[in-house]
């Protein structure tokens, strides 16, 4: 496993807690979320994630409020530096029955 493979991972933790505050008492207890992500690689603070699109398992938009959590949680991942290039575009899947 790569370094922002390991580190993607590691954020799995705060994107549940977001789920949770947001999620609505009578939702399902199933996370499953897309993210369109794009790295930018700096080679002085590491890599940057900016979460390009948000979606469920159907394609659909996140409520709003659940969208902002996930974003600002993205926001302060500290990734290492792309080894190379200085953007990259993952398709990030979270499925968790938790």
């Amino acid at each position: 496993m790569t370094p922002l493979h390991t580190a993607l991972l590691e954020t799995a933790p705060f994107l549940r807690e977001c789920y949770k505050k947001a999620a609505h008492p009578d939702a399902a207890r199933r996370l499953h979320i897309q993210g369109k992500l794009v790295l930018t690689g700096d080679s002085d603070i590491g890599t940057l994630v900016d979460a390009d699109q948000l979606a469920d398992e159907h394609d659909q938009p996140l409520p709003a409020a659940l969208d902002d959590c996930l974003r600002g949680a993205m926001q302060t991942i500290e990734l290492p530096p792309l080894r190379e290039g200085d953007t990259v575009h993952v398709t990030y899947e979270l499925v968790d029955d938790e």
